[in-house]
């Protein structure tokens, strides 16, 4: 009989330890991707970001090239 219960001390240990290392594992996990999540909004702000400043960049690239050509156009004719 005390065999019996030296074995499922053990046994609920054991168990008791395992699972506790499956949950610090998960909470790990859980961090990780919190930060992951954060690293990709940041990410995806900066893309936008970059996307705007090269849209206003061709957007005023072809206002001066508009303006060159004018230029030119007005230097032809005198």
């Amino acid at each position: 009989m005390e065999n019996t219960m030296k074995w499922w001390a053990e046994c609920t240990e054991m168990w008791r330890e395992r699972w506790s290392r499956v949950r610090d594992e998960r909470n790990q996990a859980r961090i990780a991707i919190d930060k992951l999540i954060k690293t990709l909004h940041e990410v995806q702000e900066d893309t936008l970001r970059y996307f705007d400043a090269k849209e206003e960049a061709d957007k005023e690239i072809k206002r001066l090239r508009e303006e060159v050509q004018q230029l030119r156009s007005e230097l032809a004719h005198n």
